[in-house]
Parts: C-alpha cells; structure tokens; sequence
C-alpha cells in the first residue's frame, strides 16, 4: 500500500491578506444583482392608458450615502414618466433606505419607445425597458411572440386565454403545423381537440361593420374530426365544419368574417369541438373596419404580422394574403425604421416596398366584369427618400408618380382611382419604381363598388376629305380628353396641338389633319 503524501501551506502575516471582501471585482463576475435594473416587464400598451414601471438598485448602493438614478424616455411624445422633465426623471434613494422605487409611465402616443437608466456613481445599469404602444385590435395576432422549443410545443399563448391543449408551432416540423405553407412569417397557434383561444378587443365602434379574417388548417397525421367557430360575446360568427389539413405546401384555407358591434369591446374567441385526436392550426387572424360595398381584400392594413422585429424585412418569409418581390415587410408605424414620419389611418402597421422593383400584389376576386371599381390607398415615403410609386391593375398602369414623405405627425397621403373589371379576378400591385435605396410605405387598402357607374367608351372617327385632309373626331360630350399622336408604338406620345373645333351639326369635337406628313397613330387621354 503506497502512502499517500500532503502539502499544508499557510499564509503568515495579515498586512496584504485578500479576503473575498477585499478582492478586484472582475468584469466576468458581475451579475444583474450588482447593476442598476428595471424590476418590470417590457410593456405592451395602448395610447391613453398608464403602466407602472419598478426600477431596482444593489443594496451596496444606498447602504451609505444617498444615491440618484436617471430614467430617460427616448421617445417623450409616447411614453412620458410622471414628473420626468424633458424626458428624464431622477428618481433618489435615500441612505439605508428601499432599494427599490415604482413610478407611473403615461402613454401619449403610438409605437415603439424605451426607457434607458443612467447614474453618476459608476454603477452598472442592465437592458433597456421596451413600451409598445398599440391601437390594433388583435394582439399577438400571428403567434409569433412565444414558442416552447420542446417538442410537441405546448405553451400558454401569449395574449390569448387559452382552455384545453394547445400552443405555438414553428415551420413545418409540426408536430401539429405538418403540412401547408404558413400564411404569415414562420409560427402558428394550434388548439388541440376540444379548446379554445380568446382575447379581449377593445376601441371598436358600435354599429360599424367589421372583417375578422383568419387562415386555418388542421393536422394531417391524426385522424377524428374538428370544428371551429368563431364567436364574440359568445355569439356565433362563423363556423367552419370538419376542418381537413389542406395537405403538402398548398395554402391555408382563408375565412373572411362579418361583424357588427353593438358595444365597444367585447371578447373573440375561437372554440372547437373534437371527436378523437384532431387539431387546428391557426394564423394571421387580424380585424379591420369595412362598410358594405368594399370587395374582399386580404390583410389589407397589414396589422396580420403584429410586431415584426425591427427592421421589419419579410422577403424570407410570408407576408399574409400578398406576393411580395425585392425587399419588402412591416413596420409598426411611428417606430421605423423605415416607418419613420407621419400618421397611419388604420391601427398600428403599414407595409413597406424598399429598393427598384420591390412589390407587394395581390389577386382580388369577385368582379363583375365591366363594373367599374375604385382602389383606395394611403401612401408615404420614408424620410429623405425620393421613390416612385407605380400602380397597375392586371398590367395596366394606373398611378405612376413620385412620393414624398408628408413628415412630422402629418396623415398619409390618400390615393384613389378608377379601374374597370375586365374579369372576376384582378391582380392589384404596388411597385417601387425609382433607382437606388428608396422606400415607400403602403396602408388602408380597399376597393370599393358602391356607386361607381362605369364610364361610356370613346371612340375616335377618322375621315378622308377632299383636298388631302384627314378630320379625326370624337363626341363633344368627352370632355377633358387630349388628343395625343406617335409615330411608332409603345411610347412617344405627345400632345396634337391642333385647333379643336366643335361640329354644332353632329356634336362631335374634330381637328383636320394634313395627309402629307409622316404616318402618325392617334389616341384620346384623359
């Protein structure tokens, strides 16, 4: 048996002893204990409402001496901290006193702002406390905000109540999200078996008619049967029976549902009745306001996406109900980054159309062929860019001009014009036509049919006189039409600038025309 041997060594004198009172503090070893820190959660909000935020010291802090701690809002026109003065509040902890103060934090306006904390001691301070400041109706409307990475993904969803099993899926990996393409960005909620979702709306306006608009699936590796009912105040909206999985990479199943509040709040829900294991799959579900007349458009305010992590890019992922090409996504509108100015008419996002050539088009059904439409939008530009909008509806270019930023608080420029259905479907795009980095920012979509009386078709007379002059015509009643000429196709259009002269006889506007110069095309524009 071997011996084992010991070595004892002993420190002899106290004069240059370390404790582990005395020792250098490395950088490695502070922890959030030892910094100045928000003891609240990021806050999510809505103009007029307040919240109450906690900030936290180390108890070294104050133990000996009064100490201050500055917490300064970055953006003061939407979070204002009670008796902050220009953006900052100065909060004083007093000698071997509390450790910890709480404070109220009005929110003025919408989007995105933080608080950050400061001091003079030297004193570490930890993250940032986030506002978002929101006036949409959905929260969490795509169920993006979060996700238990355990298999099968259960989890309490958040801002929906949720009863029964369920939770967030993300891709296709399932294992409920087994099948279909993902209608926006790359999660889904799922209520398995009999269940429901539910969350409270608020700000709606009784006796105005709303859409709730949501896509749907259900798993395909289980069998039993599920339906699915939409409900607000527990009445019926919608239900969709035996809900089947769409299968492979087609699209979810879309649903588009009409309400009418008699109150200003009131709870959604989404409940299922399940025989056997069966699941739905649930996405993009998002409420705008629309008056009768408007044609189905989907996801039109673009609020489907909630909040889209800045900058906000989607070309890698869906966005709900739209083609996207080039740089494209959302943002929440006031918070940018490319949403930087001016006012959005409805709730919180807007869409945004980056570089030459980027788009965002959608085919929209239910047309009457040679009815006449009217495409309503609202449009900016990001601050300091100079893009260039072009509008066509099934390749026929409708708007194509530039955009300028409105600025400030100012509202989005709205524009509307008139198109004709050729057929039951149209594809309306939206382009950014300009060279180099430009971005215009899209809302409010809509089309409407109410009241629009399609117009008369014009037709332009060509007759050959005598002495080797040509009278094209047209009747009087066209006003302001201009008579353009080219002399190849497709462009070099110009203005005819020939005398215009109204035949009293037939009511009918004609020029006359040389046939000695050169072979020209004719056209009216108005």
């Amino acid at each position: 048996m071997k011996s084992a041997t010991f070595l004892f060594f002993f420190i002899i004198g106290n004069s240059n002893f370390l404790t582990s009172a005395n020792l250098p503090l490395q950088p490695e070893l502070l922890t959030a204990q030892a910094c100045v820190n928000f003891g609240s959660a990021d806050v999510n909000s809505a103009p007029g409402q307040k919240t109450t935020v906690t900030v936290k010291i180390p108890a070294s802090l104050n133990s000996t001496n009064d100490a201050s701690v500055r917490v300064i809002s970055r953006n003061p026109g939407l979070a204002a901290p009670a008796g902050a003065v220009n953006g900052v509040l100065t909060l004083n902890f007093v000698k071997g006193g509390p450790i910890t103060q709480s404070f109220d934090v009005d929110i003025v306006g919408k989007g995105g702002a933080t608080l950050e904390l400061a001091n003079d001691l030297g004193v570490c301070v930890g993250d940032p406390l986030k506002i978002s400041a929101r006036v949409g109706f959905v929260r969490n409307p795509s169920f993006e905000l979060n996700y238990n990475s355990t298999d099968p993904h259960y989890v309490e969803i958040d801002a929906w109540t949720k009863i029964g099993g369920g939770g967030v899926n993300e891709g296709t990996n399932g294992p409920f999200a087994d099948n279909g393409t993902i209608p926006d960005r790359s999660r889904v909620g799922f209520i398995q078996g009999t269940g429901s979702i539910a969350q409270n709306l608020s700000g709606l306006e009784p006796g105005k008619q709303y859409w709730i608009q949501y896509y749907f699936n259900a798993r395909g590796r289980c069998g039993g049967t599920i339906d699915a009912t939409v409900k607000f105040n527990d009445a019926d909206l919608d239900t969709v029976s035996n809900v089947r999985p769409v299968g492979g990479a087609r699209p979810y199943n879309f649903r588009n549902v009409l309400f009418t509040p008699g109150i200003n709040s009131g709870e959604l829900k989404i409940a299922t009745t399940a025989q056997g294991d069966a699941t739905v799959v649930l996405d993009a579900i998002s409420i705008v306001q629309r008056d009768a007349g408007n044609l189905i458009v989907q996801n039109p305010s673009f609020e489907a996406s909630g909040d889209v992590p800045s900058p906000g890019y989607l070309q890698t992922q869906a966005l709900a109900g739209w083609t996207g090409t080039g740089q494209f996504g959302v943002n929440l509108s006031g918070g940018g980054p490319f949403a930087d100015n001016g006012t959005n008419p409805d709730q919180d996002n807007v869409a945004f159309i980056q570089g030459q050539g980027a788009s965002l088009s959608q085919t929209i059904g239910g047309l009457t062929p040679g009815q006449s439409y009217v495409l309503s939008f609202a449009v900016n530009a990001r601050g300091g860019n100079s893009p260039h909008l072009q509008v066509d509806v099934n390749s026929f270019t409708l708007i194509d001009e530039n955009v300028t930023a409105v600025g400030g608080n100012d509202s989005y420029l709205v524009k509307t014009v008139v198109f004709t259905a050729t057929g039951p479907d149209a594809e309306v795009k939206f382009e950014q036509t300009a060279t180099g980095d430009n971005t215009l920012l899209l809302d409010d979509i809509s089309i409407n049919s109410t009241g629009i009386t399609p117009p008369q078709p014009v037709s332009l007379a060509i007759t050959l006189q005598s002495g080797g002059n040509v009278r094209i015509s047209w009747p009087a009643s066209a006003t302001g039409y201009l008579l353009e000429s080219t002399s190849s196709f497709p462009g070099g259009w110009t203005d005819v600038n020939l005398l215009v002269t109204v035949d009293l006889k037939t009511d009918q506007n004609f020029v006359t025309v040389s046939t000695a110069s050169s072979s020209k095309f004719y056209r009216l524009r108005k």
